[in-house]
């Protein structure tokens, strides 16, 4: 099955349900809307879920860390806008080598049922999602050393009364 949370509002779960009842009567078989829950309980199914899939064109933010934590792993596309190209980037610098990115639209479902399927692929990402997200993901400050060095550039300019060039770049190498 394919879980979806509700809409926010009851009307857009309402809506979907009766645009796929005429378009595609087979997602109401195997899609079930989960209503909203607290995060521990949520964190709680999610660690439980085999796949969890970044929602095209939208992206999955927060969520994918939240996958991560579970080692749950989470398929993707990076589409065009920034949006869908986040889970993408945190498996680059996770540095997870066979991450199950699609480079095309239409390997996302291919690459979401093959991954469904191989219990073992699924358990390796798992393991190498866990260890490569504590060590890259959670635990990696540079994007904080480098926030600290603009706002001390920003700060030793303003105080000479000037602003940092706009060729300002951070100095802090990364490991």
């Amino acid at each position: 099955h394919i879980l979806l949370p509700e809409g926010t509002y009851p009307e857009w779960t309402a809506r979907l349900k009766a645009r796929w009842a005429t378009t595609y009567p087979i997602l109401l078989e195997r899609v079930v809307f989960m209503p909203r829950m607290k995060w521990e309980r949520f964190m709680a199914m999610l660690s439980h879920m085999d796949v969890l899939l970044d929602p095209l064109h939208f992206g999955s933010g927060n969520t994918f860390y939240d996958a991560m934590l579970c080692g749950t792993p989470v398929v993707t596309w990076p589409g065009t806008f920034g949006r869908g190209r986040n889970v993408a980037a945190a498996y680059q610098q996770m540095q997870i080598t066979d991450a199950p990115v699609a480079q095309r639209l239409e390997d996302y479902a291919p690459l979401a049922l093959a991954l469904g399927r191989d219990p073992a692929r699924r358990q390796a990402l798992r393991t190498a999602s866990l260890e490569a997200a504590s060590q890259y993901l959670f635990e990696d400050k540079l994007a904080v050393r480098e926030f600290e060095s603009f706002l001390a550039d920003a700060v030793t300019a303003a105080s000479h009364g000037a602003l940092l060039s706009t060729a300002w770049r951070p100095q802090i190498q990364p490991r």
